[in-house]
């Protein structure tokens, strides 16, 4: 138990220490607000909002670690026994998976590490419950679920903002990543989850500006200074998953309909 609370601590500090680190160097008054901003490279921009977004993101790692170890420490973090091992388990309270954010290979991912117990609750209480019985969840379940998440962080524009282009973005990622993994073969893994992964990772430092900037002018001059090519990425995408991507599995549905038929 107290070697685990010495872990978190100490994991926590690698994030503080990489928060404080990377705003002495970028912040959002020598990035988005610079008058000299337009006027940069595309690729620096990219890159300067990446690394930003990044060093924003620590600051959260490091509240959320460090409270997870003071849950343990406290033994409010308990959470039974593991059945094959009968050891303690202290993951009640843990509530970010930072690795689990910075490795994630597609926009879902995301919700699954990040700000975990408020995610399981507007699973149950928004996107579970609005689905109707008997059919599957899709974008408006998402969409609603994601707005709710916008109103509890606040009203500004740029809440708002982030968590609906979130929405999209888990949407048109998901779409094309299964139909990738359904037509390629598990060899080239790497080769599909490589590009998703740096879609993820910079899109989401992208989307990040919103929610340091808040102001509706302030976003969209944001977004509109890298011509929003992620946003622009993420629409492909959807429309792929819309119409080639639901098209195949609507073939392997039937397929698989037709196995079963067959079996029996």
């Amino acid at each position: 138990r107290y070697a685990r609370v010495v872990w978190l601590v100490l994991y926590s500090s690698v994030f503080a220490f990489v928060h404080l680190y990377v705003m002495r160097v970028y912040t959002i008054d020598n990035t988005y607000l610079d008058p000299t901003w337009n006027a940069r490279p595309l690729w620096r921009k990219f890159w300067e909002l990446h690394i930003l977004g990044q060093g924003s993101r620590g600051k959260y790692f490091f509240c959320w670690v460090w409270a997870e170890a003071a849950c343990v420490a406290s033994g409010v973090g308990f959470g039974g026994y593991d059945v094959v091992t009968k050891k303690p388990k202290w993951d009640v309270a843990q509530n970010v998976k930072p690795m689990g954010v910075e490795k994630a290979a597609t926009f879902v991912q995301i919700p699954h590490n990040w700000n975990v117990k408020t995610g399981m609750w507007l699973r149950h209480y928004v996107y579970d419950r609005a689905t109707p019985n008997g059919k599957r969840p899709g974008f408006t379940q998402l969409l609603l679920t994601q707005v709710v998440s916008g109103v509890w962080h606040g009203l500004y524009a740029g809440y708002w903002l982030f968590f609906v282009s979130s929405a999209v973005f888990v949407h048109g990622s998901k779409g094309v990543y299964r139909w990738q993994r359904d037509h390629f073969p598990k060899r080239f893994a790497v080769l599909i989850d490589f590009p998703h992964w740096v879609l993820t990772t910079v899109g989401l430092n992208y989307l990040c500006g919103a929610f340091m900037l808040v102001t509706y002018d302030q976003c969209m001059a944001a977004w509109g200074s890298v011509y929003f090519l992620p946003h622009l990425t993420v629409l492909g995408m959807v429309i792929f998953s819309e119409t080639v991507g639901r098209n195949a599995a609507r073939r392997k549905r039937l397929a698989e309909k037709r196995d079963e038929s067959k079996a029996q």
